[in-house]
């Protein structure tokens, strides 16, 4: 099996059927349909069903249909040198599965409430940011004041969960070229996320990627770095 298999089954926080159906999948190499899932891993359709969903949420399979027939396949997980359009929930276990130690961020207003309102509606990255953490992954974070108080709004525990990453904070005016902006980079490649579609167009040019890191850099220049326990401080336990 391949090392980024073995990389998602060590930190992927998968089921055993999750883990079956992957290794399922891959070793099969081709679409597979529910009747040979379900006789090849000897588990009820509901039971595989559920978990299939639950792996396409992550951007790890999809469903197509071959003929009259629905079947599953294991999506690519690596971006080429181009762009590709992928759902956001894949194009973050990219970013969590990266070997690089800092993410550089940018969020404006717009995208923040997008993403606040997803929370509120049970959306959670809370699992992705576990496994950030564990790395000591750095996010170096810029945002807009309106942003900054719209993040407030999110519930304690997933807000937690986002700023208990080692972060650098810098925040900056609300402008409408920042408005529905929300661009991620690990250095490799760069990450635009477009909300409504609920879709991420992924480079690994690495003109974009260099050209976003100097956008990055530059904005920081002109923005005021805080540190998120001051721009949150009643959300963190004190310490005595």
């Amino acid at each position: 099996m391949s090392n980024i298999f073995n990389i998602e089954l060590r930190r992927g926080g998968f089921n055993k059927t999750q883990v079956s159906l992957l290794k399922a999948l891959y070793a099969s190499r081709k679409p597979a349909s529910m009747r040979e899932l379900e006789e090849r891993l000897d588990k009820k359709r509901l039971t595989l069903l559920y978990n299939l969903r639950r792996l396409e949420k992550r951007g790890l399979v999809r469903q197509d249909r071959t003929g009259r027939i629905y079947t599953w396949i294991l999506e690519p997980l690596e971006a080429g040198t181009g762009s590709m359009e992928i759902p956001i929930e894949r194009a973050y276990e990219m970013l969590t599965r990266s070997p690089s130690q800092k993410l550089w961020g940018i969020q404006g207003a717009e995208a923040v409430r997008v993403l606040t309102e997803e929370i509120s509606r049970g959306t959670t990255y809370k699992p992705v940011h576990h496994r950030q953490r564990l790395r000591q992954i750095i996010v170096d974070g810029i945002l807009t004041t309106r942003g900054v108080e719209l993040i407030k709004r999110v519930a304690k525990e997933e807000l937690l969960s986002h700023l208990r990453r080692p972060t650098i904070l810098h925040i900056t005016a609300d402008t409408p070229e920042l408005e529905n902006l929300e661009i991620i980079s690990d250095g490799t490649m760069v990450l635009i996320t477009d909300r409504a579609k609920k879709k991420a167009m992924v480079t690994r040019d690495p003109l974009a990627v260099t050209a976003y890191l100097a956008l990055h850099e530059t904005i920081k220049a002109l923005s005021t770095k805080a540190r998120p326990q001051e721009v949150y401080g009643e959300l963190f336990p004190q310490k005595n």
